[in-house]
């Protein structure tokens, strides 16, 4: 049971989302986080905001 992994760009206003098929991650990359969590979106919400907090 793979948890699905999501790149995200941690920007000032909070989080984007990002497809990594059409993103320029060498522009990005300092603020770019692979993670890695359970696939319910409010858990992702949750734990992102723990992560940029």
């Amino acid at each position: 049971n793979m948890c699905p992994v999501f790149w995200v760009h941690i920007i000032p206003e909070g989080v984007e989302y990002i497809d990594e098929n059409a993103f320029n991650f060498n522009h990005h990359k300092q603020t770019i986080k692979q993670i890695i969590f359970p696939s319910s979106l409010k858990k992702l919400h949750m734990a992102l905001s723990l992560e940029i907090a």
